[in-house]
């Protein structure tokens, strides 16, 4: 919990919320010199009008924000061959928390619909993550060994609800992948592959496709 509100108040002051709350900031000094000047009422009344007013186009612009879709990450999917296509696998949305530098953990919310209509599928999951990109000299992998990062990702998934057993016929099922991945050398978001198979051994994949700063 700790955690997440440290999270949350790193991202109320990041220069890009800042750089959006810029300009409802200089609308409401123009609105408080303008209100004054028409009113001629003193610096006494015209601080607490002009904190009111911000307040109300700050709410405002974050009930706007809140209600905005997330926009799903950049993806495409894929499968084994000799795969029915009964499962339906997305990236729906992802949280991202950089470790100390030492890794990329990734929440990646993912959706799993059953196309059959008359089998119920069994569900295992794996992450590939891609080892070299053409042109970049190859990310770090110690993360791997290393016990802090271990224990974040044990800590995230115990916030989050467990990985579904199965689905059943024409059903939807949610759940959160938590990851370690390593950071990109040249910046941003870095690709990943979630792979889930059922219990014949068909694999039906997505892969996240990498996305700059």
């Amino acid at each position: 919990m700790a955690g997440r509100l440290l999270a949350a108040v790193r991202q109320a002051f990041s220069l890009e919320n800042l750089a959006n709350n810029l300009a409802p900031a200089l609308l409401v000094f123009v609105l408080g010199v303008a209100v004054r000047m028409i009113t001629h009422l003193s610096l006494a009344y015209l601080v607490p009008l002009a904190i009111v007013l911000f307040l109300l186009l700050a709410g405002s612009i974050a009930i706007t924000h809140r209600r905005r879709p997330r926009e799903s990450p950049p993806q495409e999917t894929f499968s084994s061959p000799g795969a029915p296509g009964e499962l339906e696998v997305s990236i729906e949305r992802e949280e991202w928390h950089p470790f100390r530098f030492k890794a990329l953990i990734l929440e990646a919310r993912i959706r799993i619909y059953n196309r059959s209509s008359a089998h119920a599928r069994r569900l295992r999951r794996r992450a590939v993550y891609p080892i070299y990109e053409p042109g970049y000299s190859p990310p770090s992998f110690e993360f791997m060994e290393d016990i802090e990062v271990g224990r974040e990702v044990h800590r995230l998934e115990e916030n989050r609800n467990p990985w579904p057993h199965s689905v059943d016929p024409k059903q939807t099922v949610h759940s959160w992948y938590v990851l370690a991945l390593p950071h990109r050398p040249q910046g941003g978001e870095p690709s990943y592959e979630i792979i889930v198979s059922d219990e014949l051994g068909h694999e039906y994949g997505v892969r996240r496709l990498a996305r700059p700063k």
